[in-house]
């Protein structure tokens, strides 16, 4: 359990700016930034669905959780999602499993 829930703050912590998720779309950043997982869901939400399929395509959204969050089960989770609801939804169960063992 202790484990568990150290694993689970890893994953939740929020970042500093050079581990971020910094979205982008074909044009280049667009001015949203994620320093942890709560704010990478609300992100979803709201960010062009352009920058999705830019980010889903590259593998840029799996690789951040993968790497930099540590969290292979989600990344593995998200690979092949491509809209919003989808992404949101995964997202946000995966973070209230992780939120529930820290309680």
């Amino acid at each position: 359990r202790v484990m568990k829930n150290r694993k689970s703050a890893k994953t939740l912590r929020t970042l500093a700016p050079e581990q971020a998720f910094h979205f982008a779309g074909p044009s280049g950043y667009i001015g949203h930034t994620a320093y942890n997982l709560d704010q990478f869901e609300e992100l979803l939400y709201i960010i062009p669905k352009d920058s999705i399929q830019f980010h889903q395509e590259r593998g840029d959204f799996c690789r951040w959780i993968a790497e930099i969050l540590e969290d292979p089960r989600l990344a593995e989770s998200i690979a092949g999602l491509n809209t919003r609801h989808d992404l949101a939804r995964v997202v946000k169960e995966r973070r209230k499993l992780l939120w529930s063992h820290l309680r």
